[in-house]
């Protein structure tokens, strides 16, 4: 499955005497989806035009994949229906089209876990990219996160708080990437699902908390220094701080470890753009490798 985030947008006013869909996505491309009335379902091109949806199917199939044969995504009345979820999905409502919004939730502790850090940064060659530094944020839960509000302490310049801003939404057991730049100035091959210049990781002190909305500790990392990920300044190789088993807390040490080269080397070089030979190892927006 593709790991993306989804940004939630709105087309025209949401008010209706029809009642919306009701949407629950069960991975980052995949949901749910039934209407109380007849209801066709429309996604947005990349030139700002709407289609229907293709590819629906019975939410009895066992497997989320599109038929070989896909349908415009046409809804019965109160028929439950797996459909994919491209980041957004609308209905034509009173002469405009209506974002179908997923049913989403605010985290609680255990939920959304600090997974990988990057707090090094990166090297193209001999050329260090301090900035190239990045947080991996994962949904522990089978439902999908809000997290408009959440703060991450210490990810900040001279270890302040920033808060993710809203309309971010995390589905189910996905991870979240958190960069300082884009994939521009990036040895990552993708940009990251939010890209802030706020983020400035300290190479020192691995202080690094998860807030609530409310001021609820998400998770944390343990105080200190940094015991985990490499930032070999000789050899020009940099890999990340990985959580080892995400059932365990990740304010402990020895819940912590870096991704190992001889194993990372095979497995991880789909996420960062060709090297001549591999000096940045991580595995962001995947389950971790040790």
């Amino acid at each position: 499955m593709t790991i993306e985030s989804i940004k939630i947008g709105s087309i025209g006013s949401q008010e209706s005497t029809a009642v919306m869909p009701e949407l629950e996505l069960v991975s980052s491309n995949w949901g749910f989806i039934t209407s109380t009335v007849p209801e066709t379902i429309y996604q947005q091109t990349i030139v700002g035009e709407y289609e229907m949806v293709n590819g629906c199917h019975s939410a009895d199939d066992l497997e989320l994949i599109t038929p070989e044969d896909p349908l415009p995504c046409q809804l019965e009345t109160n028929v439950l229906t797996a459909i994919p979820y491209p980041s957004k999905l609308f209905v034509f409502r009173s002469g405009e089209y209506v974002e179908v919004r997923p049913i989403s939730e605010f985290p609680s502790p255990g939920e959304l876990l600090l997974t990988e850090v990057m707090w090094m940064g990166s090297y193209n060659g001999e050329i260090s990219l301090a900035n190239d530094e990045w947080i991996e944020l994962y949904n522990h839960s089978s439902q999908t996160l809000r997290l408009e509000g959440v703060q991450l302490v210490g990810a900040g310049i001279g270890g302040q708080t920033i808060t993710i801003p809203a309309d971010y939404l995390l589905p189910p057991f996905t991870f979240f990437i958190v960069k300082k730049v884009g994939v521009d100035n990036s040895q990552l091959a993708r940009n990251g699902d939010w890209v802030t210049s706020q983020l400035s990781l300290s190479n020192s002190d691995a202080t690094l908390r998860i807030l609530s909305l409310t001021g609820e500790i998400l998770d944390q990392l343990p105080t200190g220094k940094w015991q985990a990920g490499t930032n070999d300044t000789v050899n020009h190789i940099r890999a990340s701080a990985q959580r080892t088993f995400f059932d365990l807390s990740g304010n402990d040490w020895s819940t912590w470890t870096q991704c190992q080269p001889d194993i990372c080397s095979i497995i991880d070089q789909k996420y960062w753009k060709a090297q001549s030979s591999p000096q940045n190892y991580g595995t962001p927006w995947a389950a971790s490798v040790f």
